[in-house]
């Protein structure tokens, strides 16, 4: 996810694991939701997974970034 040359918020998807900036996008913090990036801990359990990280993310630091963003 992030901001476009257009100033408009997307969510877009990236091949190899390319930044969004390389398609011209400002990139807000995303989830890996490929099994890669949880299974070791959570095996097959993606919402306990995505539930989990919803707790450790700063979120006024998210928001300080996308307001620089804007």
């Amino acid at each position: 996810m992030g901001f476009g040359p257009d100033g408009k918020l997307h969510i877009c998807s990236v091949a190899n694991q390319d930044p969004p900036l390389t398609q011209g996008h400002t990139s807000l913090p995303g989830l890996d939701v490929w099994e890669h990036g949880y299974y070791l801990k959570y095996h097959n359990r993606r919402g306990d997974y995505i539930a989990a990280r919803w707790n450790v993310v700063n979120w006024d630091v998210v928001a300080k970034l996308h307001e620089a963003a804007r």
